[in-house]
């Protein structure tokens, strides 16, 4: 998507200086706060657990490997690619217009998809999974975004918040596909604003796909279940046969996994009216579910006994009130992947109830 030149960009950038409305804003893109459009890369990842999980598995000999990985950078999907081929060529141009009229201050695995119930409860239900995020485009910080980001592009009416969006999407996009390059469209933006909009995208996801909506804790069963029938295998052999498992999905598929682990699990649920309490919450997409995130988990041989180990982004984590360590042992694991066995019945919990 190309956007303004370079020769707008500079001048608008010396224009903002001194502007209250530029307050914030620098020619540093917070490259590791971009929501699920985050590169692998930049993303943040947490390695304080090493020295304790490496204590724990001393001696012990990886058996085999379960891996999750979400796909790298990508393009936009067909219907983000027609708003933003909508959307910000006309912007581009009238950004253009505003500058020469001295206007501007600144520029800047898919199991959900064979749950019938999860479509329409979840996906396709406005009143409960986009509420927040309807509430919050119209509080007080979303509306800053739109009318200081309006005022700094010379816009003399406030854009709307499918514009903002396409502008912040197109910064995204194109700080992941070229690293090395300053995305116009980002110079948009302060970093309040890349902070609004990240917890914007975080109340889409937390809804859509984890914590916000009880049915999110219950679909990734079947993979659980694939796990747990690879790792007793091996321990029930001996071997680890295959080695690896590796899958390849989208970031509903890690998000809803992590959720069914019980793992980044928030203090307090995303709200509308809550983004200062949030700042610092432990459930951003930015950092659970960028391009290439993955989650593994390794079977480990400890003379007589196995242990599991769970690795995000590379780094070992723990599982929330299931294991003792930062790694588990199997006797604790187990039991907590037999029941979700015996009670994983997607073909029932899928069914819409009007069909029961």
């Amino acid at each position: 998507m190309k956007g303004p030149s370079v020769f707008v960009i500079f001048s608008l950038i010396l224009c903002c200086f001194g502007s209250p409305l530029c307050e914030d804003v620098n020619d540093e893109t917070p490259i590791h706060r971009l929501s699920t459009k985050t590169s692998y890369f930049n993303a943040e990842k947490d390695n304080s657990n090493w020295e304790t999980f490496q204590r724990e598995v001393s001696g012990c000999i990886a058996h085999q490997v379960w891996l999750l990985n979400r796909h790298g950078t990508r393009f936009p999907t067909g219907n983000d690619m027609s708003r933003l081929v909508d959307v910000l060529p006309t912007i581009s141009k009238q950004i253009v217009s505003n500058h020469h009229q001295g206007r501007v201050l600144h520029f800047t695995f898919q199991f959900y998809k064979a749950c019938p119930r999860w479509m329409r409860e979840v996906y396709k239900n406005n009143e409960t999974t986009y509420k927040e995020r309807l509430l919050f485009v119209k509080g007080k910080e979303f509306q800053s975004v739109i009318h200081t980001v309006s005022a700094r592009l010379g816009f003399l009416h406030p854009l709307t918040p499918r514009q903002i969006e396409s502008i912040y999407d197109e910064c995204r996009y194109e700080t992941a596909w070229w690293p090395n390059r300053k995305s116009a469209w980002c110079s948009s933006f302060s970093h309040h604003d890349f902070e609004v909009m990240e917890y914007h995208q975080d109340l889409k996801y937390y809804y859509e796909d984890s914590y916000g909506q009880p049915l999110n804790l219950e679909t990734a069963c079947e993979t659980m279940n694939n796990i747990y029938s690879n790792f007793w295998n091996t321990v029930i052999s001996g071997k680890g046969v295959p080695h690896g498992i590796f899958n390849f999905a989208h970031d509903k598929t890690i998000l809803q996994v992590l959720t069914r682990l019980g793992i980044f699990k928030p203090s307090q649920h995303l709200r509308h009216d809550n983004f200062s309490d949030m700042k610092n919450r432990i459930w951003k997409t930015s950092y659970v579910s960028p391009f290439a995130a993955n989650l593994a988990l390794v079977l480990y041989s400890c003379g007589s006994d196995h242990k599991v180990g769970t690795f995000f982004q590379g780094q070992p984590i723990p599982i929330p009130g299931k294991c003792e360590g930062v790694s588990c042992r199997w006797e604790e694991l187990q039991p907590w992947f037999e029941n979700n066995f015996k009670t994983c019945d997607l073909s029932k919990l899928c069914m819409i109830h009007d069909e029961l």
